[in-house]
């Protein structure tokens, strides 16, 4: 197992970020290891039943590991996959789909952006009528009533106590 390259998982990690660090490991290997403890142990199974069911690898060994040292357990998952004959195909595929999903997502961006200024432009702008200045309508905080009323009730219910305890 020392000449396979292996890919540790931690318990913050997400399946995707794993399956795609896996892939970028595999370009250069043929086997790696996806090992991951027992915390992390259900995001590493889902990445890798993920490449298999879309084809890039295939299951070479599935083995739990527990190390007892110092009274304490430590326990470790370890997936070793293989990738398969069309695995450079798929990823040359899924890359070039990335990149134009990447080119409209950057089209979107351009075209929010430049309705957001115009919205702010017409927000900005003020209208001269007869020789005053008006500014755009916009809603008025709402006053500190409330909060009066609220004391003066709550003034009143501690003023009928005292009345009652003397």
């Amino acid at each position: 197992m020392s000449d396979i390259k292996e890919l540790r998982v931690a318990q913050y990690d997400n399946a995707r970020k794993i399956m795609y660090l896996a892939k970028e490991m595999l370009l250069s290997s043929e086997k790696i290891n996806i090992s991951s403890t027992t915390n992390s142990a259900g995001i590493g199974a889902r990445a890798a039943e993920t490449l298999v069911r879309l084809g890039y690898v295939t299951y070479e060994n599935i083995l739990t590991d527990t190390i007892i040292e110092n009274n304490r357990k430590r326990t470790r998952f370890i997936v070793t996959i293989k990738k398969t004959p069309q695995f450079e195909k798929l990823y040359n595929e899924n890359k070039e789909l990335r990149k134009k999903k990447e080119e409209e997502r950057k089209e979107k961006e351009k075209e929010k952006g430049k309705g957001k200024e115009k919205e702010k432009v017409k927000i900005v702008k003020k209208t001269i009528n007869k020789n005053k200045l008006v500014k755009p309508n916009r809603e008025k905080p709402k006053k500190k009533k409330e909060k009066k009323k609220r004391r003066k009730y709550f003034n009143d219910r501690r003023r009928r106590n005292n009345r009652t305890r003397r």
